[in-house]
C-alpha cells in the first residue's frame, strides 16, 4: 500500500492490521479452496476506521510503547535463558575453545579413520580440540547416550493428506520436529492427528511416553531438545530422535546437558552438513553427555528450571502487555 499521508498514517495502517478487528476481516474474505489467498482488488475495499491524525499519533504512539515494552520484557528473558549454558559449563567444570579461532581444514591419519566417519566435517580440527577440551575438563564422567537409555527411536511420516490422519477427537497426537518450541515443550495446539489404527501397528514402535526426550535429527530446527509433559498418547514422525532413558537418570537434566553447548558440539559434528542436514540414530547414540549422580542432577535441574520459570513469567508479562494494549487501541477506534 502507498497511503495518502494527508489522510492515513502508514504507521496507523500497520497498526490496524494488526488487531483483530483486521484479522476477522482477513478471516471471512479470504478463499479457503487450495491455498487460503486474497487478490489486490479486494484489499482495496479494505474497510479502515479513519480517526482524526491527532488520535491516529496517540494509536501509533500507544502501540510503539507497548511493543517496546514487550520487546524489553522478552530481551530480559532472553537474557536469563541464556546464562543457562554458562551455568551448566561451569557446573561441568567443561572449558570449551572458541571457534572463532579454527580454520575449517584438518589433517588426519588412516588409523584415526578406521570405525569412524571420513568426512573432513567431522574431523575438523575444532571438534577435534573441542572434544579433547571436554574429556579432559570435565567434572563427571562422560557416558554414552545408548549406555543411559533403554530406547533410542524415530517414527515415519504418513503421506500428506492420506487416509492415515484424522482430527483431535479422533486420533493420536503425531509430534514434528516444529512442535518442539525453544523453551523445549510440545506446541499442542499446532499438532496433526494420526488414526488410532496406525499409531497401534505401523508405528508402534514410536510411541511416546510421558519423560521421553525428543531430538530432532533433520532440516532447519536439527538440534532443538525437547521432553514429553503428558499422559496422552503421541507420536513421532522420522525427524526426531527419540530417547527413553533407564532408572536413575533424570531426563530433564538429560535434556538440558543435550540443549547445552556440550550437547550442541555432539549434535554440530555428527550432522552432515548437505543441502537439508541430518543425523542418523546410530549416531545419537554415540552423543558424550557428562553424568553425576542423580542428587546432583536434580539439584542442577531445579536451579534451570527456576530460571526457565522466571523467563517464562517474563514473556507472559510482556505478552499481556502488549495484548492489553492492542485491545485499548480497539476501543479508541471503535469509539467504546
Amino acid at each position: 500500500f502507498v497511503v495518502d499521508e494527508t489522510q492515513i498514517l502508514s504507521d496507523y495502517l500497520f497498526v490496524y492490521t494488526q488487531l483483530s478487528i483486521y484479522k476477522h476481516w482477513v478471516k471471512a474474505i479470504q478463499r479457503t479452496t487450495g491455498q487460503p489467498n486474497i487478490n489486490a482488488e479486494e484489499y482495496g475495499n479494505l474497510p479502515i476506521s479513519l480517526p482524526t491524525m491527532e488520535i491516529q499519533k496517540q494509536i501509533v504512539e500507544l502501540y510503539t510503547q507497548a511493543q517496546e515494552a514487550k520487546h524489553t520484557k522478552d530481551k530480559d528473558a532472553k537474557s536469563l535463558l541464556d546464562g543457562i549454558d554458562a551455568f551448566i559449563l561451569n557446573n561441568m567444570g567443561v572449558i570449551l575453545p572458541s571457534r572463532d579461532t579454527y580454520t575449517n581444514e584438518n589433517t588426519v591419519s588412516l588409523s584415526q579413520l578406521l570405525g569412524n566417519r571420513y568426512d573432513p566435517y567431522y574431523h575438523n580440527e575444532y571438534f577435534e580440540e573441542a572434544f579433547k577440551h571436554l574429556k579432559e575438563t570435565s567434572n563427571y564422567d562422560l557416558v554414552r547416550l545408548s549406555d543411559i537409555s533403554v530406547l533410542i527411536t524415530s517414527g515415519i511420516t504418513p503421506k500428506s493428506g492420506g487416509d492415515d490422519y484424522t482430527d483431535s477427537s479422533n486420533g493420536v497426537a503425531f509430534i514434528r520436529s516444529g512442535n518442539i518450541d525453544i523453551m523445549g515443550e510440545v506446541d499442542f495446539d499446532n499438532l496433526l492427528y494420526i488414526k488410532r489404527e496406525i499409531h497401534e501397528t505401523r508405528m508402534k514402535s514410536s510411541q511416546v511416553q510421558e519423560g521421553d526426550i525428543m531430538i530432532a535429527i533433520v532440516g532447519a530446527t536439527i538440534g532443538q531438545v525437547g521432553i514429553y509433559h503428558s499422559s496422552c498418547e503421541a507420536n513421532i514422525n522420522q525427524a526426531i530422535a527419540l530417547v527413553r532413558l533407564k532408572e536413575g537418570y533424570n531426563p530433564e537434566y538429560i535434556k538440558e546437558i543435550i540443549n547445552s553447548s556440550i550437547g550442541q558440539l555432539n549434535l554440530d559434528r555428527l550432522k552432515r552438513p548437505v543441502a537439508r542436514a541430518n543425523i542418523n540414530l546410530e549416531e545419537i547414540s554415540t552423543m558424550l553427555i557428562p553424568v553425576p549422580k542423580i542428587e546432583v542432577q536434580n539439584e542442577i535441574v531445579k536451579r534451570i528450571m527456576s530460571i526457565r520459570k522466571q523467563a517464562k513469567q517474563l514473556h507472559i508479562e510482556g505478552t499481556e502487555m502488549f495484548e492489553k494494549a492492542k485491545q485499548e487501541i480497539e476501543k479508541i477506534i471503535l469509539g467504546l
